[in-house]
């Protein structure tokens, strides 16, 4: 069940990103756009308690960008991301956003392949984006 996470939600999502990512989110990040921010709505993918995946959307006027998604390692390659994007692009096409973007890693190809699959396309390729190390992609679709 996708739903909107809440304050509870936090510290599985903290356990999900420090999962999921070489350098994770804090609890404090993950906060900040849960309560603070607000251009951000963060989606769970939820089944038997348990969070299996995330999505964290930014919607400014015109422009959606996913700030963070990602699926536990457990339930990956069962559609869980695609749902979430998914449900991502029906909320900015309601807040009548005309662009979907996200930034990917270039080693991360299964989500690129994803992204492709769901129309997205590489607009930039940026240098040592991902700590100075990794070129990171800039992908986008129009909605």
């Amino acid at each position: 069940m996708i739903r909107q996470a809440n304050e509870q939600d936090l510290k599985a999502l903290a356990r999900l990103e420090g999962r999921s990512f070489q350098n994770p989110w804090t609890i404090e990040n993950i906060q900040q756009d849960l309560k603070v921010n607000p251009f951000s709505t963060i989606l769970v993918d939820e089944e038997d308690g348990r969070i299996r995946a995330y999505l964290d959307l930014w919607i400014t006027f015109e422009k959606a960008q996913i700030a963070r998604i990602a699926t536990d390692p457990e339930f990956r390659k069962q559609g869980l991301a695609k749902a979430l994007i998914q449900k991502g692009i029906e909320m900015a096409q309601e807040q009548q956003a005309e662009e979907f973007s996200l930034d990917v890693r270039v080693s991360n190809q299964p989500a690129i392949a994803l992204y492709e699959s769901m129309g997205f396309i590489i607009l930039h390729r940026s240098k040592n984006y991902y700590e100075g190390k990794e070129d990171g992609l800039l992908m986008a679709m129009g909605i």
